[in-house]
């Protein structure tokens, strides 16, 4: 569980007056920076104001792909938090702190940013306002010295898989610098400008929240995770880009501890939230859309690895029925789930089920990955069936769509085959050949290939020559049927 300690003392701060005590009235982060005319021209602290701004002016004009950009930042965050500790600039501090912040995490030096930034959350003159920007800075800069410690090699990646995830580990300190931080912020986050205003060079609350849950997940810390995404989904019901990054991860939390039941109920209570957010507003409806499909696709995932668990315990109907009822999600994957849905109704001895499950899904999702080997089934059940016709369709069908197949010449000996027991006898002869003659297949089915050739010389008295050449010309035919037939070959070329 994240320590609450930090948050209570902060808002316990927050409650002291921006403007308390006798003096000029203390300038707020959201106020801007002042001019330098603000201070004495004869003065320090005006020169010092000015260095800062020009330094600040050098890192904006050479970019921030620049390490020269990088070190004037720096340079003008120092000379902003120095003067802002000057009894003169009092009443400037707070702004100058936070500008401070925002150059230092522009100049990736992250725990100075922090020190900046936390310096506004505690000021005791600081508004609401002020305090929540710090906060934020805060929690930003700690966000980014993980991530810097992340790519250097000196912290693990956040492993977001579900793997590991048994047994909860404390987060390192960089990590757990950032989720105090970015509780601290969240606490008071109402009270950001930036919060319905976010600004283009840093993460937003949501966003931030976001990262939190992931690195609580990713430490195993899945029930503080879950309570931590559930609080952002209920302050944030419809940020679409919000919803569509938290929602797996939340769902995530129960699948990491096999809690399918679980799993499922959270899919139908944030079906009917989203819905409820959606039918408030017609604005609402096309980008809250997307999470609702999303749902859909975990739903039909779940029955998808239910199907599985089903088949691995050999209840292979039950399996093939839930398989089915995936597909019925309208996933991304209904056309895996249909294939094995087909595959499961095998095992469990239905082949009129099995090749009812294909025929659907070849007309439905014709260019899937899988199809071509339910065709091949399927053909083979027409067969069996005694619907030669239909079988020399699929073939011919196959032959059509995945020329480079390496079922190639399964299926042309197949739809060979099937024509002849069509009495199609001119056609069968033209596949015969067409299999005989083809080099990788003679080459693999030798054998084959002579008999498919001296059977195409007999149904076809117009292909016999081309047929039986070459069945003479074959090489490495070894079974003694084969043998035979292809010395007939030879006898019947001498007769023609």
């Amino acid at each position: 569980m994240t320590p609450r300690i930090a948050i209570s003392l902060l808002l316990l701060a927050g409650a002291a007056c921006a403007t308390a005590g006798k003096g000029p009235p203390i300038h707020q982060a959201d106020q801007g920076l002042p001019s330098a005319s603000e201070f004495p021209d004869d003065g320090a602290e005006r020169a010092a104001y000015t260095a800062a701004h020009a330094h600040e002016a050098k890192g904006d004009a050479a970019g921030s792909a620049h390490d020269q950009a990088r070190g004037e930042w720096a340079t003008a965050a120092t000379g902003y938090a120095e003067l802002a500790a000057r009894p003169a600039a009092a009443e400037w501090r707070v702004p100058l702190r936070h500008r401070a912040a925002e150059l230092y995490l522009r100049a990736q030096r992250w725990e100075k940013g922090a020190e900046a930034a936390q310096a506004v959350v505690g000021d005791a003159h600081a508004s609401e306002t002020s305090r929540a920007i710090g906060a934020r800075l805060a929690a930003t800069a700690w966000l980014g010295a993980a991530n810097a410690a992340v790519k250097a090699g000196q912290l693990e990646k956040l492993d977001l898989g579900l793997e590991r995830k048994r047994a909860a580990r404390p987060p390192p300190p960089p990590w757990k610098r950032f989720l105090d931080a970015a509780d601290a912020y969240l606490a008071r986050a109402s009270a950001d400008p930036e919060l319905r205003r976010p600004g283009d060079r840093r993460p937003s609350a949501p966003e931030l929240a976001l990262v939190a849950a992931e690195v609580q997940f990713a430490y195993g810390e899945l029930d503080d995770a879950r309570r931590r995404l559930e609080a952002t989904l209920d302050r944030w019901p419809a940020d679409p880009d919000l919803l569509e990054q938290a929602i797996p991860l939340y769902l995530a939390t129960f699948l990491a501890r096999g809690d399918r039941a679980g799993h499922a109920a959270a899919i139908d209570r944030l079906q009917q939230r989203i819905e409820a957010e959606a039918g408030k507003s017609p604005e609402k409806k096309a980008p809250l859309g997307r999470a609702l499909e999303a749902l859909g696709r975990a739903r039909a995932g779940a029955r998808f690895s239910a199907a599985e668990d089903l088949l691995r315990q050999g209840k292979a109907a039950d399996a093939a029925r839930a398989f089915e009822a995936a597909a019925e999600q309208g996933a991304g994957d209904a056309a895996n789930a249909l294939h094995n849905a087909g595959v499961a109704w095998d095992q469990a001895g239905d082949a009129v089920k099995a090749a009812a499950v294909r025929d659907r899904l070849l007309r439905t999702y014709p260019d899937a990955a899988v199809v071509a080997e339910d065709a091949l089934r399927l053909a083979a059940f027409r067969s069996r069936q005694g619907d030669h016709a239909g079988a020399a369709q699929l073939y011919e069908d196959f032959l059509r769509r995945w020329p480079t197949s390496p079922s190639r010449c399964v299926a042309l000996r197949n739809v060979a085959s099937e024509l002849d027991h069509g009495n199609r006898a001119v056609d069968a002869a033209t596949r015969y050949l067409a299999f005989g003659k083809d080099e990788a297949c003679a080459k693999a089915e030798p054998n084959v290939a002579a008999r498919a050739l001296v059977r195409a010389g007999r149904l076809s008295t117009a292909q016999a020559k081309a047929a039986y050449t070459a069945a003479a010309a074959l090489e490495g035919v070894t079974d003694p049927e084969a043998k035979a037939q292809v010395a007939e070959a030879k006898r019947r070329l001498k007769g023609l």
